[in-house]
């Protein structure tokens, strides 16, 4: 599977290293400048279905959580620079 990670507010590396712990050796996981490429191999289909289920609401909560994070520290950024020109 092939998800393109370009239209977020958020860094595709980090979201990449978020899932990393979840991947079972079964996964090959490589991020492709801003798409992130998984192929996942399993014997049976159910397990194929188990894996890929996990994987996206994974992949969901990471996206949410860096995206969060990137807001954050645009924010705090922001912040700075208006305390430092005061």
């Amino acid at each position: 599977m092939r998800i393109d990670l370009a239209d977020l507010n958020a860094d595709p590396a980090v979201i990449a290293e978020a899932l990393g712990p979840d991947n079972t050796p079964e996964m090959d996981v490589r991020l492709d400048g801003e798409v992130l490429e998984t192929r996942v191999e399993r014997a049976s289909a159910g397990g194929l279905q188990s894996t890929v289920d996990d994987y996206v609401q994974n992949l969901g909560v990471a996206i949410r959580v860096a995206t969060v994070a990137t807001a954050e520290e645009g924010s705090s950024a922001a912040d700075d620079s208006a305390k430092r020109q005061e």
